[in-house]
């Protein structure tokens, strides 16, 4: 088995640790593999969308970084159907996306979002 490091902030590295201890894991490999393993599953399902999907997408994100958030979005406007903007903490914004369109940009979406360093987390759910 392949060794690799990965630097990630300390906070982020408690919040694994935790999540790992509560689903049963053993230790950070464990927790690191069963993530990656549901990244990849995540990736090959967008690549098998074709045609006209329905979805929701959920993004958490900086409050401090709305403005970059904000323009990400009406980048993708002409598939944003409806959104719900809610505060949950003082510094932590949550978006709930309501879409509609070509398989494409609505992977093209997610992936501008998952990639972004100032998103904490994001989820597409396919509506079928």
């Amino acid at each position: 088995m392949s060794i690799v490091s990965v630097s990630i902030p300390e906070e982020f590295l408690k919040d694994v640790e935790s999540a790992g201890k509560q689903l049963g894991f053993k230790g950070r490999s464990e927790t690191f593999r069963a993530a990656l393993i549901s990244l990849i599953e995540e990736a090959e399902q967008s690549t098998k969308l074709k045609g006209i999907v329905d979805a929701v997408f959920v993004v958490v994100h900086f409050k401090k970084n709305e403005p970059e958030i904000t323009k990400l979005k009406h980048i993708f406007g002409n598939i944003l159907k409806s959104q719900l903007h809610n505060c949950i903490t003082g510094n932590t914004c949550l978006e709930v996306f309501v879409l509609k369109g070509d398989a494409e940009q609505i992977t093209a979406l997610a992936n501008r979002f998952r990639t972004n360093k100032n998103v904490k987390y994001s989820k597409l759910i396919l509506a079928k």
